[in-house]
């Protein structure tokens, strides 16, 4: 009886204890894969155990490697053994709900579906163990766990919330009050709250017993000090990190963080002995690079150039098409230009950064210093070319001896060669040879009439042009009046395109090269010239700006914002000069003017209300006569009287007023080749009308009927030249002609039914850009008076309400 209740015993024995061995085998064996999966991102994330910053980040980005975040992904392995763990902890909770081991398990879940990156299947888990089981030990772990999925979910003030009120719960052990702490520290960091930053990594460092807690809180707060230009204090702390170091990966970084301290204060003796140690014991492949460009820099710091060189010269020989690599020419570049003034190699160098490792963060920067030397050198043969000097193999200009190419021996003559512009041209020309780089500025004229002189071996003089559009040269007399006032206009242009090249030089120099007192020496002649008053007033207005921004001399800056407003008092740059000087500012007046003319273009373009619209415009000259708005207003009765009233009698009383009181206008520009050309077809007419009443005289019988003699008044008129030609629907010969004076109209487009009347047409704009490559420059008289009238405007040219000019 007794061996059967033994039995009876056993077996209920065993009933009781199979399940719980069941439910805790599972459970083993999920923590089992679990532990596998850390142990595999411990590995993985072994060198780097320090976070990298955003600047970091970025720069590896934009390299092309994996930046933080996405390094920390887990990998296949890593998935599959979280991916099992799971499932054998979820079936504890499925078949073992009543476990003690139940909130073991939603733990292990909630820190596996964490670790995979699934932050929202991770916050679910710990808030099911905060809720439901508010007792468990885990619940303080949860919460911490909880507040870095935030982070994940980019809840970063949840986050900042939750780490805070851990931080400060006594009612929680130390290790995770310090390890919120940290995490606190690390979200201000990463939110850019530095000093707030520095005081968590501060508690965290001093009282953290976790010796890389306490590592790294000192490797961030010497972090935090370099953002906030707290340098001093930096070398020690780092120090301390070294020695506080839980592995070799974090020694190494912060040995290297150590050193560029030392640099930053510019202890470049201390900088050059940590990096050099550091580079002796380094044995991470990929770090090496960057410690020997820090060696290089740091000794050219230190004044070591030959000894920096040829650690450049390493890194670009040994670690090609690299960071460093592309680092080292660009630090070269730097030596040659602001060492050795040698910029064309400085160039050379820079060129080579991109293609050496386009990611570079230095190849924008590389490039825009390669722009802006070849711009400087560019500028500067153009200033002595226009200058007629020869360019110099100056330091800022290197020039190869043979960069013109080999000269061929018998390219070479003796003969005496006429030393004028153009008849240098001629010399080169006449041998078949390539112009001169120092003659590529020469005009257009003088070069049409070397190739003319060259096919035809005449023996007219240069700068005789006036039949070169015919395709051949002058026979006849030179008017020397006209010569005279081209070589004047010429000269003008000349002297124009000097100050600008100039201009353009004086703000590179100051802008891109920080070269002030030169800058300010090219500003002083285009100032002194006086040739065009907007480049004077640009001049001028910068020298202030240097005098007070960079030199620090207000007295001298307030006299030549005072020249611009007593020289210059109607130019963008004395309305800066009122601003900097606190002085009222004329723009009150300008608005007025702009809006009374806004008002006459809206009638005169939207309302088609032409005499309104002459009336206002007759109010914007008549009262605001200095502002800008006056010659516009005046340009556009005439524009309106002309095309639109067709009375061209008013049409050209008030082109002759621009003339007069505006001679120098764009709008002048425009006018004076009308009345050239109206002038001329005057003539014109006139003979063809007397020549051919002669020849009709001569013809008719001397009892002609009278009613057939024939006058200059009666006869048809002929077509005029092609100068004053219309839009197709002009009268043909035979026809009774127009007006002559309709030659002053501006050129018509095709319309529906009226000759010359295009209700769309707008006023041409002579403010506009122009052609860079030099359309807008004045031609002479004679070809003013060839031009076609049709030049001045396109048909279904359109221009802005607010701006018809």
């Amino acid at each position: 009886m007794k061996k059967v209740y033994k039995k009876i015993l056993v077996v209920l024995l065993v009933a009781f204890w199979l399940p719980g061995c069941a439910y805790f085998n599972t459970y083993y064996n999920a923590k089992k894969f679990f532990n596998e999966a850390s142990k595999q991102r411990k590995e993985r994330l072994k060198t780097q155990v320090v976070e990298l910053s955003p600047e970091e980040r970025e720069q590896l980005k934009k390299q092309g490697l994996p930046s933080t975040v996405e390094t920390s992904k887990p990998s296949t392995q890593e998935m599959q053994s979280y991916q099992k763990a799971i499932e054998k902890a979820s079936k504890v909770l499925e078949f073992y709900p009543g476990s003690k081991l139940v909130d073991d398990a939603l733990l292990l879940l909630g820190e596996c579906f964490f670790y995979r990156q699934e932050y929202s299947k991770a916050e679910r888990k710990f808030q099911e163990i905060i809720q439901l089981y508010p007792d468990s030990k885990f619940v303080p772990k949860a919460r911490l766990l909880m507040a870095k999925t935030q982070l994940g979910l980019e809840n970063f003030d949840r986050a900042e919330e939750q780490f805070r009120e851990i931080a400060s719960d006594d009612d929680i052990d130390k290790d995770l009050r310090e390890e919120a702490a940290y995490e606190l520290g690390s979200l201000y960091y990463e939110k850019g709250a530095y000093d707030l930053a520095a005081n968590e990594y501060r508690k965290t460092a001093k009282d953290s017993d976790d010796k890389l807690i306490k590592a790294m809180s000192l490797y961030r707060l010497a972090e935090c000090l370099i953002r906030l230009q707290e340098y001093s204090e930096a070398p020690e702390i780092l120090a301390d990190a070294v020695k506080q170091s839980p592995n070799e990966d974090f020694k190494s970084q912060a040995t290297f963080k150590l050193g560029e301290s030392y640099q930053l204060l510019q202890d470049y003796d201390k900088a050059v002995k940590t990096f050099s140690d550091l580079l002796s014991k380094e044995y991470d492949t990929k770090r090496i690079p960057r410690i020997k460009l820090q060696l290089a820099e740091n000794l050219r710091h230190k004044g070591e150039l030959d000894e920096a060189l040829r650690w450049y010269t390493n890194i670009i020989e040994e670690h090609k098409k690299t960071d460093a690599s592309a680092r080292s020419y660009f630090a070269l570049g730097e030596i040659e230009q602001y060492l050795n003034k040698n910029y064309k190699k400085a160039k050379e160098n820079y060129d080579l950064v991109r293609g050496e490792f386009a990611n570079s963060l230095v190849a924008p920067e590389a490039r825009l210093r390669a722009d802006n030397i070849q711009s400087l050198l560019d500028l500067r043969n153009t200033i002595a070319t226009l200058e007629g000097r020869s360019v110099q193999a100056d330091s800022l200009a290197q020039v190869d001896a043979n960069s013109d190419g080999d000269q061929k021996e018998g390219a070479k003559d003796d003969a005496p060669i006429d030393l004028s512009m153009d008849g240098l041209w001629v010399n080169y020309t006449g041998r078949n040879r390539p112009p001169p780089k120092s003659l590529a500025f020469l005009p257009a004229a003088d070069l049409e009439y070397a190739a003319l002189a060259q096919e035809s071996g005449a023996t007219a003089q240069p700068g005789d042009s006036l039949l070169l559009a015919s395709g051949k040269l002058a026979s006849a007399p030179r008017d020397s009046a006209a010569l005279a006032q081209r070589e004047e206009e010429m000269k003008k242009q000349k002297g124009l395109q000097l100050l600008q090249k100039k201009l353009a030089l004086a703000e590179l120099l100051l802008f891109s090269f920080n070269m002030p007192d030169s800058s300010i020496d090219l500003y002083q002649q285009v100032a002194e010239s006086e040739l065009d008053s907007a480049l004077c007033a640009k001049a001028l207005y910068s020298q202030g700006y240097i005098y007070k921004t960079f030199f620090k001399q207000d007295q001298v800056a307030d006299s030549l914002y005072r020249a611009v407003l007593e020289k210059y008092p109607d130019t963008p740059q004395a309305e800066g000069a009122r601003k900097v000087m606190d002085l009222p500012l004329a723009k009150a007046t300008a608005d007025t003017a702009a809006l009374l003319y806004d008002e006459a273009e809206r009638t005169y373009l939207h309302d088609k209300d032409y005499r309104r619209a002459i009336d206002i415009y007759k109010a914007v000259a008549e009262r605001y006569p200095d502002s800008e708005f006056a010659v516009k207003a005046t340009f556009a009765i005439g524009w309106i009287y002309e095309n639109d009233i067709f009375d061209y009698e008013l049409a050209a009383s008030n082109y002759q007023s621009i003339l007069e009181d505006y001679p120098n206008s764009p709008y002048a520009k425009i006018i004076k080749p009308k009345f050239l050309a109206l002038d001329r077809a005057k003539k014109e007419e006139q003979a063809r009308q007397k020549t051919k009443a002669d020849s009709i005289q001569k013809a008719s019988p001397p009892d002609a009927d009278s009613s057939a003699t024939v006058t200059a008044d009666s006869t048809p008129q002929q077509q005029l030249p092609d100068s004053l030609a219309s839009a197709p629907g002009e009268t043909e010969e035979g026809q009774p002609a127009r007006n002559s004076a309709r030659s002053i109209q501006e050129p018509t487009v095709q319309t529906d039914e009226h000759q010359g009347k295009s209700p769309q047409m707008k006023i041409p704009n002579p403010d506009a850009p122009r052609d860079s490559t030099g359309a807008d420059t004045e031609k002479a008289d004679e070809s003013d008076e060839k031009q076609s009238l049709q030049q001045n405007d396109k048909p279904g040219d359109k221009a802005r309400d607010s701006d018809i000019f």
